[in-house]
């Protein structure tokens, strides 16, 4: 269409695209497909790739097949999903809050209010207190640098939780639209784990570890009779 754009700087091309204008429209009806697809689809991209092990090209189609056949489901698990959200994002920044200031209140009984006052309570714009040197400034940095990491813990949980939401609502589409089970998940092939060995009978009466010689029924030990 771009292109199109600018042919039509020539006033006969003009007229050529203004007479096939209705097919330039279906283009533009299918960018909006695309487009919707897009702006509310794209975690669900992440979750695609993440649980089929599959390309980009199957996280896009995926994504638009069970946007768009069903909708109402997907609107209903994005509303829970950000009622959750917003009381986790309550339960975390709290729980930041609260670290915080009983880390102040329990040091204070120690280092006394005034010196807490120093190192630990941010600096007022426009204050002419004369700042802390030396040794107490790096400490004052180091305390201030470490309370923004704390927040800065609790201000990056909405995006962690997105990408694990996503991958429920995701899993919720699919046993929707394709009936497949939400435990069936794609896990690339890894080592095989380690197994208990198998125990057998024994003529004794205690169970026996087979050896791996699957024709040798011999012990290599036997579990003490309790």
């Amino acid at each position: 269409l771009a292109l199109l754009g600018i042919l039509i700087r020539l006033n006969l091309l003009a007229l050529v695209a203004g007479l096939l204008w209705g097919l330039l429209l279906v283009w533009g009806v299918l960018l909006a497909i695309v487009l919707v697809a897009l702006w509310f689809g794209w975690p669900l991209m992440w979750a695609t790739i993440a649980v089929e092990r599959s390309d980009a090209f199957d996280a896009a189609s995926r994504t638009a097949a069970y946007i768009y056949q069903r909708p109402l489901r997907l609107v209903f698990y994005i509303a829970v999903a950000t009622l959750f959200g917003i009381f986790g994002q309550l339960v975390v920044s709290g729980f930041a809050a609260a670290g915080n200031h009983l880390t102040d209140w329990a040091i204070s009984w120690g280092a006394g209010s005034e010196r807490m006052t120093q190192l630990v309570s941010q600096p007022v714009p426009g204050n002419v207190t004369p700042t802390l040197e030396g040794s107490a400034a790096l400490a004052e940095q180091s305390i201030h640098f470490w309370k923004r990491m704390l927040a800065s813990v609790a201000a990056a949980f909405p995006l962690a939780y997105l990408f694990s939401a996503s991958v429920g609502i995701y899993l919720l589409l699919r046993l929707h639209v394709d009936s497949t089970e939400m435990n069936e998940i794609v896990i690339e092939a890894t080592e095989q784990p380690q197994t208990m060995p198998e125990l057998v009978d024994h003529p004794s009466g205690v169970p026996s570890v087979v050896n791996d010689d699957p024709e040798d029924l011999s012990t290599i030990g036997h579990v003490p009779p309790s």
